[in-house]
């Protein structure tokens, strides 16, 4: 009866014995499940952060490539606009220097005019004084 009560009192020392370990396990992998799930939420705060982060540099990259291609057209534009007006100030030059020389003809031929007026006076004052 002796070996019964010992063979009993080991089998109720080995089965305490594993239900100690087994909550001082479940309690170990409670604590680890807590950690690894606060670790999991952190990771997906800083997932979510980085997704708005992308998304924030995404938008300023589409919007800097819209306005360099704006950029570029009116860059475009301003050239044409500066070889329109290049054309214009040709012309206007060529319209001016044209009139210049007009002008200096027509002074040249009134002074011609003069001249051969002076000349018919003193050629008239010559003949009247013979």
């Amino acid at each position: 009866k002796e070996d019964v009560i010992d063979s009993l009192k080991k089998q109720d020392d080995a089965t305490r014995k594993a239900i100690k370990e087994a909550q001082t396990a479940n309690k170990v992998y409670g604590h680890m499940c807590n950690r690894i799930m606060r670790e999991q939420a952190l990771l997906k705060e800083k997932l979510v952060a980085m997704e708005q982060h992308l998304d924030r540099k995404s938008a300023d990259s589409h919007r800097k490539l819209a306005q360099q291609e704006r950029l570029t057209r009116q860059g475009a534009l301003s050239m044409q606009d500066l070889d329109c007006l290049e054309q214009d100030v040709d012309h206007e030059r060529q319209v001016r220097e044209e009139a210049h020389r007009n002008m200096l003809a027509a002074l040249q031929a009134k002074m011609d005019a003069k001249e051969r007026r002076i000349r018919f006076e003193e050629w008239r004052h010559e003949v009247a004084l013979d």
